[in-house]
């Protein structure tokens, strides 16, 4: 999703990757911006369609310690 005009985004890696699985973790907004965790899943988003990943989760976390959780429960499907 590399803008033309301004240069933002990340560079495509592959142009077919729709057999991969991925997860992102621990993306960590500032607080008190409203709209960053949308920007920050915007720019992933868009990177994994272009590449053609379907299958994607973006997770956030604050802390390192608050991610066993989320990776427990995305390993056991529940």
């Amino acid at each position: 999703m590399l803008s033309k005009k301004n240069g933002y985004g990340f560079v495509i890696a592959n142009e077919n990757l729709s057999n991969l699985e991925v997860i992102v973790l621990g993306i960590n907004p500032e607080k008190g911006n409203p709209f960053e965790e949308a920007v920050i899943k915007e720019y992933w988003e868009n990177w994994f369609k272009e590449m053609k990943i379907k299958n994607y989760q973006i997770k956030s976390a604050d802390l390192p310690s608050n991610l066993e959780p989320i990776i427990l429960k995305t390993i056991s499907g529940k």
